[in-house]
């Protein structure tokens, strides 16, 4: 059964600060995934590619055994 997460809470310490309001985690996480490069090259998105095709394929044959 399919799980769905309506909310997460997140607590913990940003560089050592002894306060959970010294620091706006939201922010420092959105900072982070901005400054992070997510490009691919296109043989990495081909791989990718053909790896989910593969595991559909085994999907289907897997299913239509049953």
């Amino acid at each position: 059964m399919p799980v769905e997460i309506k909310e997460l809470l997140v607590r913990g310490v940003v560089n050592k600060s002894p306060s959970h309001t010294d620091v706006d985690i939201i922010n420092t996480v959105r900072e982070q995934i901005e400054s992070y490069n997510f490009s691919l090259t296109t043989a990495e998105k081909n791989e990718i590619i053909k790896e989910c095709i593969s595991e559909f394929k085994s999907l289907l044959d897997r299913k239509s055994n049953f």
